[in-house]
């Protein structure tokens, strides 16, 4: 039995619309989650579930995260956790989600608690995962950890979704205008060409470079993919190799508009993971170490990983990340502040929700900076176009009418 989707409407604090959607077990946990997030619920009705399986017949990340976050709520309701897991995996929403379910089952009946369970299970859960279940396990804080984790990983994934559907309308205009090109290009003009060729009229210089780009397109087609697909192999190659990672990484952050993205994505992922494990308990060593594997640049990565080994040797965490250089001022700040006064995981909390809003306000603003340079584009290939459809055409009347 598949859990089921649910497509929400509700307000914020300040009266937006928000519009999402949700796995749960019914409308009503549904309307208790948004209420937890602060929302006012105006409307929650079953939706279609989009998908069930993930790459690689691995589970899909939002079924994980459901999984963690109906694990969680029956962990606090004091439910024992063999029998939570019975109860989930009688709504496993896929084959590679049920096989999860029972390994993590067979692991607990065998005598092992859930973090080694988790810990067989690398391949679908990150470092900060196995680490925050671990410590939740020796604190008595299971469900606490679940429920942020659960969180922080639905956080990912909508941000992941808000950037797609952000890309989604410029990418069509795109594929659209290219589309439109192609068929003038390779089925209008060379029409026109015949009709001039056999008129003996010289067809326009715009025309004949259009032309000229056409033929050897259909000429050379094979090749032009293989020397394509040859450069992204070569790239994929390079960005695999330590100093190939670290050239695209730092090329990423340098770059306009895109660089500050990738810079709160990280800075985001290091605070909201630094606070979850400062908060259950994580020895802050290793809370850098697996915040470091987080961040997802290579050039950051390091920065942090340099921090952990100053912790490691009697440095405080504000200095440390200070000395490393790859953080705002702010961030470091805050740290020592709360190194101060002991609110080290609030403050982190309050940075990380900061970097949310920047983000989302990014996000939001993606379309109006992309507009511009896709109507810049769009503009200069119709330009083009019309110059080598409409020119032959004048060129055409104005021989008929001498003649």
């Amino acid at each position: 039995m598949r859990v089921p989707l649910f497509a929400y409407r509700a307000r914020d604090a300040v009266g937006k619309e928000l519009q999402g959607e949700m796995e749960a077990a019914d409308r009503n946990e549904v309307a208790t989650r948004l209420a937890e997030q602060g929302l006012f619920v105006i409307s929650v009705q079953e939706a279609k579930l989009k998908k069930t399986t993930g790459l690689f017949g691995k589970p899909s990340s939002s079924h994980v995260v459901a999984f963690m976050r109906q694990l969680a709520t029956m962990v606090r309701a004091g439910i024992p956790i063999m029998t939570a897991l019975e109860m989930i995996l009688q709504r496993a929403p896929s084959q590679p989600m049920r096989r999860l379910i029972e390994s993590i089952r067979d692991t607990l009946a065998s005598g092992e608690p859930l973090s080694a369970a988790i810990e067989k299970n690398s391949d679908v859960f990150p470092p900060l995962v196995r680490w925050s279940v671990k410590v939740g396990e020796e604190t008595g804080q299971l469900d606490a950890v679940l429920m942020r984790l659960a969180a922080y990983k639905e956080l990912e994934s909508n941000l992941k979704a808000s950037v797609r559907g952000a890309l989604a309308y410029p990418a069509v205009i795109v594929l659209v205008a290219i589309g439109v090109a192609s068929f003038i290009v390779t089925v209008v003009i060379p029409k026109i060409k015949r009709i001039y060729d056999e008129a003996h009229i010289p067809l326009p210089l715009p025309t004949r470079i259009v032309l000229f780009v056409s033929d050897f397109v259909k000429e050379w087609w094979p090749f032009l993919i293989a020397g394509a697909v040859g450069v992204v192999l070569a790239i994929a190659i390079f960005k695999r190799t330590k100093s190939g990672s670290r050239f695209f990484d730092r090329l990423f952050l340098r770059l306009p508009i895109i660089g500050k993205f990738v810079y709160l994505a990280a800075l985001l992922r290091f605070t909201r993971s630094m606070e979850l494990m400062v908060r259950t308990g994580v020895d802050v060593v290793q809370a850098l170490n697996i915040a470091a594997g987080t961040i997802g640049n290579s050039v950051l990565e390091e920065g942090v990983r340099k921090a952990s080994l100053a912790v490691r040797d009697g440095a405080k965490i504000s200095e440390a990340v200070e000395d490393a250089a790859v953080f705002e001022p702010l961030l470091v700040q805050m740290l020592r502040v709360g190194e101060e006064t002991g609110t080290v995981d609030e403050l982190l909390d309050l940075l990380a929700t900061d970097y949310e809003n920047q983000i989302s306000r990014m996000v939001q603003n993606l379309p109006r900076i992309i507009e511009p340079i896709l109507l810049v584009f769009v503009a200069g290939l119709v330009f083009l176009l019309a110059l080598s459809f409409f020119l032959p055409i004048f060129r055409l009347v104005q021989v008929l009418k001498k003649h």
